[in-house]
């Protein structure tokens, strides 16, 4: 079951097979390809919505921050 709003906080979009979330360089952004939607949702409830500190682009992303 989804949740209403992403936790993570690089969390931007996703769209159809596509995830997008802060790019781990200033002004740009990171589109990840999923082969297909389903793939997307189930990536994107485990790590954007549920453990999103468990996630590799997180710790790559949250790296400018530090």
């Amino acid at each position: 079951m989804k949740t209403s709003l992403p936790e993570c906080p690089f969390y931007t979009k996703g769209v159809n097979n596509v995830l997008f979330c802060e790019g781990v360089f200033t002004r740009c952004r990171n589109r990840t390809e999923f082969l297909t939607r389903k793939d997307r949702e189930e990536s994107e409830e485990a790590y954007c919505r549920s453990f999103y500190k468990e996630c590799p682009l997180y710790h790559a992303i949250n790296e400018k921050y530090e």
